[in-house]
């Protein structure tokens, strides 16, 4: 299989006729109505949309720390609750501990998980080897640039080999040309390792350039507006921004989220 290719066969994520409502001292606001959508092995979805539409909600929700109002949402064809150790969540912070070395920080999950083993190390060393970090495994998170440190963070959260990776607005605490460069690592690392991965993003650039398809939300309450897909598979990030039809994408993608 290329390794830009999604897998076929059942969906590894699927979300469900999923709504969620809050109650506020002025009443109950719908945040979410009756969206549903999947996810196949190996894709890179993007969710766009605008800011309160609810897209870091549906990541709390398939990471199981809060249960939707109605629908439901599976992983692996099970049922997603609380602690699953099927989902790696990676905020916009890298949060790495500045006593601890870069090493230690990314094997951090695997001991609060309580599956430090030699293989589950290996494999960790492995992944900071291949991905540029081998050198700085005895250094403090201090010594690193921004892009390396998110770049650690990265293989922190993937490092438990998680069936699931959610990245909400992974990449926003960056300066631009940091999170250019950047996003061009973790788009390697992700093909590389074939990992399954849903982004929150308000920047419609970065969602073309990264995605397999980008599901665009309306306004609260958020319902599915649109889904594309982009047809630009078997190139980086930095070759589909010089394609062609990833401004055509960026258009579309543009006026929905103008119209809503």
């Amino acid at each position: 299989m290329n390794q830009n290719t999604p897998q076929s066969g059942p969906p590894l994520v699927e979300l469900s006729h999923i709504s969620q409502k809050y109650q506020t001292p002025e009443g109950e606001v719908e945040a979410i109505r009756d969206v549903s959508f999947s996810v196949r092995r190996g894709e890179f979805v993007s969710l766009v949309g605008p800011s309160g539409c609810g897209k870091s909600t549906l990541l709390s929700i398939l990471a199981g720390l809060v249960q939707p109002s109605g629908g439901q949402a599976f992983i692996e064809g099970r049922p997603v609750c609380r602690g699953m150790g099927s989902v790696g969540y990676m905020l916009q912070h890298d949060h790495l501990f500045e006593w601890r070395t870069i090493e230690q920080n990314v094997l951090l999950g695997l001991e609060l998980r309580r599956e430090l083993t030699p293989e589950t190390r290996a494999r960790a060393v492995r992944l900071l080897e291949t991905y540029g970090l081998g050198e700085f495994r005895k250094a403090t998170p201090r010594h690193l640039s921004g892009g390396m440190r998110q770049r650690a963070a990265l293989i922190r959260t993937l490092a438990p080999a998680p069936a699931l990776l959610l990245l909400d607005e992974a990449f926003s605490a960056l300066d631009y040309q940091t999170r250019l460069s950047v996003t061009n690592d973790i788009y390697s690392i992700l093909r590389g390792e074939q990992a399954t991965a849903i982004l929150v993003t308000h920047d419609i650039s970065e969602a073309v350039a990264l995605s397999d398809r980008v599901v665009v939300l309306s306004a609260r309450p958020a319902v599915v507006k649109a889904v594309h897909t982009i047809e630009m598979e078997g190139q980086g990030p930095q070759e589909r921004r010089d394609d062609p039809r990833f401004r055509e994408y960026f258009n579309t993608i543009w006026k929905e989220l103008d119209l809503v």
